[in-house]
């Protein structure tokens, strides 16, 4: 087998892969949820319930904040696509960075999607994203029933190279992708 037929073999079996992953998570049943507390951008309380908005789902994005350029490669890719997010589900981003490092970066990005603190809640760490050294980007799927009950459902931990990341895999392919570009934000408008 040749260097191409290789690629090929593999890309294959990644979808595969993919593909009986999102099986098993849709499978999965949904566990009972409580609510948290958050920081919302007013720097008033918001309860995790509250972040539902209109909506029966919510996908909460853990974004490690400024020092992490693969978060804000995500950032700046989910704020290009947050409208079409947003119509199908209730869609926001929590860090542990205060609401002024946040709105900071929501400026310098121009990121069109809310952001909350999360702050002294422990959600980060229920969900497995934060403890024992470790610190993980991700999202996580939510549903509130019309009780107004919460239930998890699943989640996905960002890295290198995922689904979530377009840009890294094309300029991956013409070996142009550098994570040092992204280190800090830059001013609106200068997005590498």
């Amino acid at each position: 087998m040749n260097i191409k037929q290789t690629i090929l073999a593999l890309e294959e079996e990644m979808e595969a892969t993919y593909e009986k992953l999102s099986d098993l998570r849709a499978s999965d049943p949904p566990t009972p949820w409580g609510d948290y507390d958050f920081i919302g951008a007013d720097g008033q309380s918001v309860r995790l319930g509250d972040l539902f908005g209109n909506k029966d789902s919510l996908i909460l994005v853990h974004n490690m904040g400024r020092q992490c350029p693969y978060c804000t490669v995500w950032a700046d890719g989910f704020s290009d696509s947050y409208h079409r997010i947003a119509a199908k589900a209730a869609f926001v981003v929590t860090s542990k960075e205060t609401i002024e490092a946040q709105q900071k970066n929501i400026k310098e990005r121009g990121w069109q999607f809310p952001m909350v603190s999360s702050g002294d809640n422990r959600i980060l760490e229920d969900l497995g994203f934060l403890g024992e050294g470790r610190v993980i980007p991700g999202l996580a799927f939510f549903s509130k029933n019309n009780n107004g009950e919460i239930f998890y459902h699943s989640r996905h931990v960002f890295g290198s190279g995922d689904q979530f990341g377009m840009l890294w895999h094309v300029l991956d392919l013409v070996g142009k992708w550098d994570p040092a570009e992204y280190q800090l934000p830059q001013p609106q408008g200068q997005r590498g």
